[in-house]
């Protein structure tokens, strides 16, 4: 293990979780032309630091390591929730956003998301000045997790070229989004999930889209594409498929896990990689052990079990309007 910290990079969100309970279905409009619409008597609401903001609070739960997070945040409400929701836990180095903080609101029924509401466009300006200490931790960074969520901040030409410089030196993993990038050449694991590896595959086969198969020839298929040390395509409840230059596909099975909501998993599981090839393992070995990462995460309640909890208040009409 070397003595730098896991530096995160990427898109962080406001997460909000609405939780109350199904009470009836109504007609959605007068007279009854509107459709059935489902009725939530509202309870609790939960925030919770979301994308690249999540993995640097999953990543820096064990305590053994400094996590520093480079993201962009707004000045207004949500952004400056997620940064207080991070102090103690990460040194979050911010970036300016053009547009508001990005905010993914779900209402809940029990564990079932009944709607997801999305709100903010905000995204990292190309011409946004890099703080010199996010340059400096990168450098010496033990580990870097990219979690492009497709707002701007891994695409930004500074932090490229910068990780560009740094690949095949660090380990460099990326979580790639299908509104982002394609995974810089060099890096160690790129870990798209399963619709995302169908999404790049086509964007990079074009019309030989057919050659992305199954898991693991996608998975092989963007390896090569990309130039990447391996990639490791994710598949929920299935577990993951790697694939490397020098070996056949290694499938790393899951182990079984009841439970209905799985939001996060994906944060879970690249942080867990990024760890472990920050303390040297073998990308197998960080592939299965992310796999079983993500599992217990899963678990024990995903996502939805972490958070600032705002209590029981009357359904939270001025919140939705926002979205």
């Amino acid at each position: 293990m070397t003595g730098g910290p896991l530096v995160i990079v990427g898109d962080a969100l406001l997460d909000v979780d609405i939780r109350g309970t199904l009470s009836r279905v109504t007609s959605g409009g007068a007279g009854g032309t509107g459709g059935s619409v489902p009725v939530v008597d509202c309870g609790e609401r939960r925030e919770r630091p979301g994308g690249a903001g999540l993995a640097a609070l999953l990543a820096a739960a064990p305590g053994d390591r400094d996590v520093v997070l480079v993201t962009g945040l707004g000045d207004d409400e949500a952004g400056i929730a997620v940064a207080a929701m991070l102090e103690g836990a990460v040194d979050l180095i911010r970036l300016p956003l053009a547009g508001g903080t990005p905010q993914k609101t779900r209402v809940m029924a029990g564990p079932r998301a009944l709607l997801r509401l999305d709100a903010g466009t905000g995204r990292v300006p190309p011409g946004a000045a890099v703080p010199w200490r996010a340059q400096a931790a990168l450098r010496g960074a033990a580990g870097i997790l990219v979690a492009d969520y497709g707002r701007g901040m891994a695409a930004h030409p500074d932090v490229a070229g910068l990780l560009a410089a740094l690949a095949g030196k660090l380990p460099v993993t990326w979580d790639p989004h299908p509104r982002g990038g394609f995974p810089l050449p060099g890096i160690r694991l790129a870990m798209p999930n399963e619709a995302e590896a169908i999404a790049f595959c086509a964007r990079g086969a074009g019309a030989r889209g057919g050659v992305c198969g199954g898991a693991a020839r996608r998975a092989g298929y963007l390896m090569r594409a990309w130039g990447v040390s391996g990639v490791a395509v994710t598949l929920g409840a299935r577990g993951a498929v790697l694939a490397t230059p020098s070996k056949p596909p290694v499938v790393a099975p899951a182990p079984r896990v009841a439970a209905a909501d799985t939001c996060g998993a994906g944060d879970s599981f690249a942080a867990a990689v990024t760890r472990g090839l920050a303390d040297g393992l073998p990308l197998a070995e960080v592939v299965a052990s992310g796999v079983h990462a993500a599992a217990s995460f899963v678990g024990a309640g995903a996502a939805s079990s972490i958070g600032m909890r705002k209590g029981a208040q009357e359904c939270p009409v001025a919140h939705l309007a926002r979205c």
